[in-house]
């Protein structure tokens, strides 16, 4: 289940047009470009839920997000796991759904999602290990800064090297060359340079827990 804080002009509205009429059968038959039209397949199974009111929305919010929410991180920091970041030109310019419909279809499991804004203190300290590394440094920290991310645990059944197989579905740093050596990859289909290159993933495998737990331990404090 992916919990979502929806903002805009009669957004309660708007998301109940968006969504449908309850039952899927008669969204395909009055509103056949909603959400339930498309993806539910029952009144039971509608694929997505939204509040009735602005009070119902209000209650909702806390009860989901208030302080005393008694929801648990679904981030197992486990050794068979890794991350996994979209930076913020693809979550601005819609491509985030695709990105984590593509990682689903390639068999990877999303264990923890989130989407955050960034501060760049925050930023530079994430990215700290490439810092007088990386010549993009500064402009990869300005990116991840620039907007919001969304952040992912993902995991692989039977993978030995979790890490290293999700950088080869994002591919290589630069998309202009995913193209050429991976042209089926995360960057080469999403991303626009290499500092807009659509996805953040772990580089070294002892890194993978840690980068994890900065967004799914530290950021939540």
């Amino acid at each position: 289940m992916i919990l979502l804080v929806l903002q805009g002009k009669s957004v309660v509205n708007s998301w109940k047009e968006l969504m449908g009429p309850s039952n899927p059968s008669e969204a395909r038959r009055v509103n056949y470009d909603s959400l339930r039209a498309l993806y539910g397949k029952d009144s039971n199974q509608n694929a997505v839920y939204g509040s009735d009111s602005i009070a119902d929305a209000r209650n909702g919010i806390q009860f989901f997000f208030g302080d005393n929410n008694n929801l648990s991180n679904t981030a197992t920091f486990g050794r068979d796991v890794t991350c996994g970041v979209i930076k913020p030109h693809a979550v601005l310019s819609g491509k985030a759904g695709q990105i984590i419909q593509y990682i689903l279809d390639a068999g990877w499991q999303i264990n923890a999602l989130e989407l955050f804004k960034m501060e760049r203190e925050n930023t530079s300290e994430f990215y700290e290990v490439y810092k007088g590394v990386v010549p993009d440094y500064s402009d990869m920290v300005d990116e991840l800064s620039s907007g919001p991310v969304i952040a992912l645990e993902v995991k692989s059944q039977g993978q030995e090297n979790v890490v290293q197989a999700f950088r080869n579905l994002c591919g290589p740093y630069d998309p202009n060359i995913a193209k050429s050596l991976r042209p089926s990859s995360l960057r080469a289909l999403f991303g626009e340079d290499r500092i807009k290159n659509a996805i953040h993933c772990t580089d070294l495998e002892e890194d993978a827990v840690l980068e994890v737990k900065y967004f799914f331990k530290i950021m939540q404090l």
